[in-house]
Parts: structure tokens; C-alpha cells; sequence
């Protein structure tokens, strides 16, 4: 069984890299990130990190984001 944890982000590389490491080590999970905004720290972490689930691109606030990434998770549990 996987466990899908979703993370939503807006401009806020800091939060995002102190909540991923945070999760890191977690067995079974995979982690689906939204980007609202056009940070480029949060463009260039993910572009180097193939392992994470990501989408970049504009939304409509915090519920489009987070429908997003739910569509965008393979796992058992979110």
C-alpha cells in the first residue's frame, strides 16, 4: 500500500523544502507537489527532483490546487 501526501505551495520554496524534508524516509509514500506560483528556487528544485509528482502552473487558490493534486495521486491512502 502507498500513501499519497499532496503539498500545495505558492511562492514559498522554505516552507515547501522544510516540509519534504520533513517527510523524507517515509516508506511507501509518494509525494505529489502543486506549484501555484513562479518562485524560481521552487521551479529548479523540482525540475531536479524527477522523483517527486509535480505540477507548475497557475490555479484558481488553495481547494484547485489541492483537486489537483489529488487527481494527480496514484496512491492507496491521500
Amino acid at each position: 500500500m502507498k500513501l499519497s501526501i499532496v503539498t500545495i505551495t505558492y511562492n514559498n520554496f522554505l516552507e515547501l523544502k522544510t516540509t519534504l524534508d520533513t517527510i523524507s524516509g517515509i516508506l511507501n509514500t509518494e509525494s505529489v507537489i502543486i506549484n501555484g506560483g513562479k518562485c524560481q528556487d521552487t521551479l529548479a528544485f523540482l525540475k531536479e527532483h524527477d522523483e517527486l509528482v509535480s505540477r507548475s502552473e497557475p490555479d484558481e487558490g488553495i481547494s484547485d490546487a489541492f483537486n489537483k493534486g489529488l487527481k494527480l495521486a496514484t496512491g492507496d491512502f491521500i
